[in-house]
């Protein structure tokens, strides 16, 4: 009895590998939730029964609760699951019967994405755990790309399953096959110029196993370069695995090794490792076996990285969204303050003056000091959100960030080559944030005095923050501990880039972030965008209390390239219930809402969608502008502009522009001239006598953007150039004379 027993055993086992392995390349493979449902029911199904498919539902978690996504059940009714249930199942990582279905959490990256649901008298619950992983890189790979208009709102699990806790169910099920007692992946960086060690199973990873380790210090390069298996005896002896990797493995006391390439579409991308501490424990008997194992699970592999690259780049892109919180909470904080203090001051100034000249100097001094501390403020707001990410391209960005180098800091050279005003915007964050954390390792901590900057963008991105500082030994920097390193790795590996350091004591540092396809013009290889969808469609949502009017917005919008409405309502209300499932990119709104509504709308939506800016409809009250602005909308236009005027708006504060157009009422003669905030600005040190490159260094812009923004000024309020439109200014009491003073 115990013989069979144990043969059926095996057999299970292996079916349940196998069938795991399945999943997971359809997995890979599934376009909507409907197909990633049918892989999950294909992998439960008994081929020779004649039953039909078992009936699974998948389920997410989203500010409204749970809901359903998508389900196959050939055409049987399946149960009501109460909500309550569902929540409380989405966190229980073991299958748990309810009702004759079971269901379990869909568990990835420390999170709960929501439950998967199938018939429990069908069901083998073991692959259903192994499952559930699996499935749940799916649907957050789907949800990412925008399918089905589903925003998950992940809870969190303690333990959930990570990239490394899957490879070890694969390799738990994989060791039963072929036996080993380490289990690892290496996969080639973008570039092909480095190995990434995305996972090792089995046992822990061996002290001074790098993360990124250079091409040729991977002896099993060998495997990528002739895409053949490779069997030693013993890695510590054998010639054809020579690495500074390899090395660091046997030193660790393994020996016996099966090296074979993990492969997509026939060319390899990485290599799957077993490796025992006996040595001669593995023969080319072995081969096949592992062969298979590795083609099973390769497109997994990839999936699992692309979610990876997905998770860091959505938490970067979450601490920008805390960056612009935190900068908004300080200016608001100072800037309320400062105009307080500096009027008190003012008024003791004036009423010490001619009577105590020390307390009127004082007094002055403190209105001088105000002006510094609000100075300061706002460059550190210009740290925390730069300018240039929002409305400029990348190079006016790091030519405005130069510009902004004190006199004293280390000289600092820029180049620039190609056009980088087609990157997208994760491109843009990433790199800037990457030459932002190179340069200031250079000015504060590598007493440098020269920083050459470059940036080349053609077909592929390539940034270089080269100083001649101290330098440092990058091996005796513990994951780039006190230095950044490992922030700016992240960014660049979120995106599919590269990030070297090449740097040694006395001899400066060279820091080199590389991203092939940057420059294409799809913009394909940006897995997450704040704005556009996945289809490079803007998603815009448009609130109007008129049925007719709204049609009409609708049918404009429409009409556009690039641009589609994915729902509208009367009310700000019901457009609170709608956007944050809807997720729009940019919400149109009619500015006559009830009392209260507008700016209550407008809460919500920088609230809860950061990333989404809000162009609000209004007539003539060219007094609500800077209130409306100031409640967090992106742009206030007139409802006369034309529908070419209204698309380009949306695009404009789609890219993280402030729109502000107002036509001139009667008797108006055009005050304001439809200026926004910057452009009145720049208006007052226009008017002062300041040039471009003095108005540039004030208020942390690039000279090239001055330029632009004082031709846009001079057209709006009709000047013959720039003294004629300081005149203007003045008459209409849009610069005050006190304004002028320097």
């Amino acid at each position: 009895m115990g013989a069979p027993l144990a043969i059926e055993l095996d057999a299970q086992i292996e079916r349940r590998f196998v069938r795991l392995a399945q999943l997971a390349r359809a997995v890979s493979a599934a376009t909507d939730f409907r197909a990633l449902a049918a892989a999950v029911a294909a992998a439960f199904e008994e081929p020779l029964a004649e039953a039909d498919p078992p009936a699974v539902r998948l389920w997410a978690i989203t500010s409204d609760g749970v809901e359903e996504l998508a389900r196959v059940s050939s055409g049987r009714e399946l149960p009501h699951l109460p909500v309550r249930e569902l929540q409380r199942l989405a966190v229980v990582s073991e299958p748990t019967e309810f009702d004759g279905r079971l269901l379990v959490g869909l568990h990835a990256g420390g999170v709960s994405l929501g439950v998967l649901e199938i018939d429990a008298e069908t069901a083998d619950p073991e692959l259903l755990a192994h499952a559930a992983p699996v499935v749940a890189c799916g649907v957050g790979l789907l949800a990412g790309q925008g399918i089905a208009d589903v925003l998950p709102a992940p809870v969190s699990v303690e333990g959930a399953s990570d990239a490394a806790a899957l490879m070890a169910t694969f390799a738990s099920e994989a060791k039963r096959l072929l036996d080993h007692d380490r289990l690892s992946a290496y996969l080639l960086t973008a570039d092909s110029r480095a190995f990434e060690r995305f996972a090792v199973a089995t046992s822990p990873i061996v002290p001074g196993e790098g993360v990124i380790i250079p091409f040729e210090d991977v002896g099993l390069r060998h495997v990528v370069m002739t895409n053949r298996p490779l069997v030693s005896n013993d890695l510590a002896s054998d010639p054809r695995i020579v690495g500074r990797e390899d090395r660091v493995i046997a030193r660790a006391g393994f020996h016996g090794l099966i090296s074979v390439p993990l492969r997509l579409g026939g060319r390899p991308f990485g290599v799957l490792n077993f490796v025992s501490r006996t040595p001669g424990f593995y023969g080319d008997h072995d081969l096949p076996i592992a062969q298979q194992i590795a083609d099973q699970v390769a497109a997994f592999i990839e999936n699992l990285r692309v979610q990876e690259r997905m998770r860091t780049l959505i938490r970067h892109e979450a601490m920008e969204s805390e960056r612009a919180r935190v900068a908004r909470d300080v200016y608001h904080a100072v800037a309320q303050t400062v105009p307080a203090i500096d009027a008190v001051a003012e008024a003791l100034e004036t009423r010490f003056a001619g009577n105590d000249d020390t307390a009127c100097e004082e007094a002055r001094r403190v209105r001088e000091l105000v002006r510094l501390e609000l100075a300061d403020v706002r460059r550190v707001v210009a740290d925390l959100v730069p300018r240039g990410l929002d409305s400029q391209s990348l190079a006016d960005a790091i030519d405005a960030a130069v510009a902004g180098f004190g006199e004293r800091e280390p000289r600092t050279s820029l180049t620039i080559e190609g056009d980088t005003t087609a990157l997208t915007g994760a491109v843009r964050r990433a790199a800037f944030r990457i030459f932002q954390e190179a340069a200031a390792n250079a000015r504060l901590h590598a007493r440098a005095r020269t920083i050459d900057v470059t940036l080349r963008v053609g077909d592929d991105l390539e940034l270089v923050v080269a100083d001649d500082g101290c330098g440092f030994d990058p091996d005796a920097v513990a994951c780039g501990a006190g230095t950044g390193i490992s922030f700016m790795r992240e960014r660049a590996q979120a995106l599919g880039g590269m990030l070297t350091v090449d740097s040694a004591p006395e001899r400066g540092t060279t820091v080199t972030f590389d991203l092939l396809g940057a420059g294409d013009s799809d913009g394909a290889r940006e897995p997450v965008e704040a704005t556009g969808s996945a289809s490079g469609h803007l998603r815009v949502f448009v609130t109007e209390r008129h049925g007719l009017a709204r049609a009409g917005l609708v049918a404009v919008l429409e009409r556009a390239d690039g641009i589609r409405v994915v729902g509208e309502a009367a009310t700000g209300e019901e457009t609170r219930g709608q956007v944050h499932r809807l997720h729009p990119d940019v919400i149109v709104i009619d500015g006559h809402q009830a009392e209260g509504e507008l700016e209550r709308t407008l809460g919500a939506v920088r609230s809860a969608l950061p990333s989404c800016a809000v162009l609000v409809l209004t007539d003539y009250e060219t007094g609500r502008e800077a209130e409306l602005l100031e409640h967090g909308a992106s742009g206030v236009v007139h409802r006369s502009v034309t529908g070419d005027e209204l698309t380009d708006a949306v695009r404009a504060v789609a890219r993280g522009a402030t729109v502000a157009s107002f036509a001139s009422t009667p008797g108006d003669q055009g005050a304001g001239a439809g200026l926004s905030a910057r452009e009145r600005a720049v208006l007052t040190l226009m008017s002062a006598g300041r040039t471009n490159a003095e108005i540039g260094a004030t208020l942390f812009l690039a000279t090239k953007t001055v330029e632009r923004q004082v031709a846009t000024v001079i057209r709006k309020l009709g000047g013959r150039n720039r003294a004629h439109a300081g005149a203007i200014a003045v008459a209409r009491h849009l610069v005050e004379p006190s304004d002028l003073e320097t």
